[in-house]
C-alpha cells in the first residue's frame, strides 16, 4: 500500500512539473511575441494597419493570458513566483497602454500627432518591460549553457 501510495505521489509530482514546464514554455514564448508585436505599432494615418495590429496584439495577449491561467491552476514553485508575478504585472501594464492607445486613436477627439508619438512611446515601453520579465523568467529555467 505504501509503495502505490509513493508511486502514485512520483507520478503526480512528474505530471505537474511536465504542465509547468509546458506552460512556462508558452508564457515566455507567448511574452516575447507579444513584446515584439508591441514594437511594430504603426503610424496614424495607417488605421488598417492599426487594425490588423490590434487584432495581432488581442491574439498575442490571449495567449498570454492562458498559460500564465495554466500556471496558477499549478501547485505554486516559490522560486518562479517572482518572476511569475513580473510577467503578469507587465502584461496587464502593456494591456492597459494598448486600451489607451486604441481609446486615443478612436476618439472623438482626433489625437494630435504628439499625442500619438507619446502613446506608441508607452506602449513600445511597456513591450520592453514585458519583454525583460519573460527573459527573467526565461533565464530560471534554461540551464545557462542553452542560453
Amino acid at each position: 500500500m505504501l509503495v502505490a501510495l509513493i508511486a502514485a505521489a512520483l507520478l503526480r509530482r512528474r505530471r505537474v512539473a511536465h504542465a509547468r514546464a509546458r506552460a512556462l514554455q508558452q508564457a515566455i514564448v507567448a511574452g516575447h511575441q507579444l513584446a515584439d508585436a508591441a514594437m511594430t505599432i504603426p503610424a496614424a494615418n495607417e488605421p488598417a494597419a492599426v487594425t490588423l495590429w490590434w487584432r495581432l496584439i488581442e491574439s498575442h495577449q490571449a495567449t498570454l493570458t492562458a498559460a500564465l491561467s495554466a500556471l496558477a491552476q499549478l501547485p505554486p514553485d516559490d522560486r518562479l513566483a517572482p518572476a511569475l508575478a513580473e510577467v503578469s504585472r507587465t502584461h496587464d501594464a502593456l494591456r492597459a497602454a494598448v486600451a489607451t492607445d486604441r481609446t486615443l486613436r478612436v476618439g472623438p477627439p482626433t489625437p494630435t500627432d504628439e499625442q500619438l508619438a507619446y502613446s506608441a512611446a508607452i506602449v513600445r515601453e511597456r513591450g520592453d518591460a514585458l519583454r525583460a520579465g519573460a527573459d527573467a523568467l526565461e533565464a530560471l529555467i534554461l540551464p545557462r549553457a542553452v542560453r
